[in-house]
């Protein structure tokens, strides 16, 4: 379904990723994947791969988007196909999926895009991952820890919220 979500984290107090995501934005949707990350990952090394993040400028995506042949705004399903393929943190797709990318070494560079969650009408739903504080928390609401977080049901219960 289209609800149109961000995923932020931040790490030494600075937004480090704020990944757009496309579909599934509620609670049971990119909350459960937030969650399910959080269930087997090494917090230690996710939190050095966040710090080695970079981010893309406007103007460099314009530039990988023209290496690609790419000129206009518009795409279609073959160069979709390839911006997903060389550059996967450019993928509306991804959502909370862009966790595991970055822990897995494939995506090195970010969209900040934080502003996006301001936008009410558009974004429904926005999680910030604060590792920092080892907190989740939705649309600025409670914080939980990670413990919480991955508990059964608490997606349920947020989504009835």
């Amino acid at each position: 379904m289209g609800t149109r979500n961000l995923t932020i984290v931040k790490l030494d107090n600075k937004t480090r990723v704020a990944q757009y995501g496309q579909w599934d934005g509620y609670p049971t949707g990119q909350g459960q994947t937030i969650a399910d990350f959080f269930k087997n990952v090494d917090l230690r090394k996710f939190k050095e791969a966040v710090k080695k993040l970079k981010s893309w400028k406007k103007e460099d995506i314009k530039k990988a988007y023209a290496s690609l042949g790419i000129t206009g705004e518009w795409l279609n399903s073959e160069q979709a196909q390839q911006v997903h393929n060389k550059y996967p943190e450019f993928n509306r797709d991804h959502g909370a999926g862009i966790l595991e990318l970055i822990y897995n070494g494939t995506v090195k560079k970010v969209v900040l895009d934080e502003d996006f969650k301001n936008d009410g009408t558009f974004c429904e739903y926005y999680y910030t991952i604060d590792l920092d504080k080892e907190t989740i928390s939705v649309n600025d609401g409670k914080n939980y820890t990670f413990e919480q977080w991955t508990r059964k049901g608490l997606m349920h219960k947020l989504e009835k919220e």
